[in-house]
């Protein structure tokens, strides 16, 4: 047999266990629209907590749509880390107009940590409520998303949520290809398990992790993971091993992110993140 021949059988048996996962998915994974929203005004607290640097291009539109959820009593947190474009004054603008949105303006990197990790652990420390929903400033949400999104928490007695969310892209071809690249990571990550405590697998999205604030500080919240790149993941991995109840669900329909902009940023960002998962897959 060849070595073009054997090639083409591995890609076939990916495919196909791809193809498998993908099915197991649809057919076992909850969708939040699912999920019967919260009534009424006496709800859990939440707080949003959103790191940004030089976000400039879309964070006023991303805010936006955190701004329009309709869930009462909403404390937003922005975390502008060491921004050199227009991304503070942008922020101070919003906040100046909405009493909900506050922002913290980081000058300095302590030592020991990456930036988006210090901001999302300073901004957890700071923020007031029951829930803690850890976000970029590239996500846009659905009105009713967090309503949904705490009811399943309530219900289920969760401890750590993720959403799987849609990608958005500028072109057609950049769309198929970040598909195609993320089926491998999918296909490791088997999100529709997480939700069994006997499952050695779990998942975090850096789109929307929404975690129980006790939960999170028993932990030492990101400390663990101060100089991990993949710091949505390994969140999912905290909450995994501390014996959190986790559960992930299909959001795609009430949550969408552009996730990157060229195939050079989605060459780099995926062989990251690749990379990352399968280092703590195997350690």
């Amino acid at each position: 047999m060849s070595v073009f021949t054997l090639f083409l059988v591995f890609i076939l048996v990916v495919s196909l266990a791809v193809l498998r996962d993908y099915f197991l998915a649809e057919r076992h994974m909850e969708r939040l629209e699912q999920v019967p929203p919260l009534e009424g005004d006496a709800l859990p607290s939440v707080s949003v907590i959103v790191p940004a640097c030089n976000e400039e291009q879309g964070i006023e539109q991303a805010l936006t749509s955190v701004l329009a959820l309709d869930y009462p009593g909403l404390e937003i947190i922005v975390l502008d880390d060491r921004s050199t474009d227009a991304t503070p004054q942008i922020l101070d603008r919003m906040a100046a107009k909405d009493p909900r949105l506050r922002v913290i303006h980081i000058t300095e990197l302590p030592a020991g940590w990456l930036g988006k990790n210090h901001a999302l652990h300073l901004g957890a420390a700071q923020a007031k409520g029951e829930f803690l929903l850890f976000t970029d400033a590239d996500v846009h949400m659905a009105p009713d998303t967090l309503r949904r999104a705490t009811a399943k928490m309530q219900a289920f007695q969760l401890d750590h949520l993720c959403l799987l969310f849609r990608m958005t892209a500028p072109s057609r071809l950049l769309c198929l290809l970040i598909a195609d690249s993320l089926s491998a990571a999918f296909s490791l990550a088997k999100p529709w398990l997480v939700r069994k405590p006997e499952s050695p697998y779990f998942i975090g999205a850096g789109g929307f992790n929404m975690i129980r604030k006790s939960f999170y500080h028993s932990f030492g919240g990101h400390h663990p993971i101060r100089l991990c790149p993949v710091d949505d993941v390994l969140l999912g991995r905290l909450a995994k091993e501390n014996k959190g109840r986790c559960d992930c669900l299909n959001g795609s329909r009430l949550v969408t992110v552009e996730w990157y902009r060229s195939i050079r940023e989605m060459v780099l960002g995926l062989r990251k993140n690749t990379f990352a998962l399968l280092d703590y897959r195997v350690s």
